[in-house]
């Protein structure tokens, strides 16, 4: 019975979220603020991430209700995995290539071109690689994990 209930309330804030989108999407001022920056999606997710019920209230002058407010932090939990997810596509470097490299040594290789030759980890990663295998493959799979 409760995974019924579960299932049924997953149900409503899913219908409720698709309900926020159609409501901003139709809402005049924030159609001139999405079409504002049209060229730039990252600018209208940074939008929705800084969008907080008040400034809802200021931009429509609709109150939200609580089903909505709850709508509105789940479409900011996807805008913010979408955000991330774009970030981590830009690195050029596969996943899989990176663990291969990592497993075979050569773990600051991947450490390095992920990271652009920037910081202190790919040095750490060479010498933990040259003086103990383990510890160099374990250290490249952490950092790994830092940038996917």
């Amino acid at each position: 019975m409760k995974s019924f209930i579960l299932l049924l309330l997953a149900g409503l804030f899913c219908t409720q979220a698709n309900a926020l989108v159609s409501v901003t999407k139709s809402s005049g001022t924030l159609n001139e603020l999405v079409s504002v920056n049209a060229g730039n999606p990252n600018a209208n997710l940074q939008l929705l991430l800084n969008l907080t019920p008040e400034k809802y209230e200021q931009l429509t002058g609709k109150h939200m209700g609580f089903m909505s407010k709850m709508a509105l932090k789940l479409a900011q939990k996807k805008a913010k995995a979408s955000l991330k997810a774009t970030n981590v596509s830009d690195s050029g470097l596969p996943q899989v290539a990176y663990i291969v490299l990592a497993i075979v040594g050569l773990g600051f290789l991947g450490v390095g071109l992920v990271s652009d030759w920037k910081g202190n980890d790919w040095w750490i990663t060479l010498l933990l690689s040259f003086l103990f295998w383990l510890p160099g493959v374990i250290y490249a799979l952490v950092v790994m994990n830092k940038y996917y």
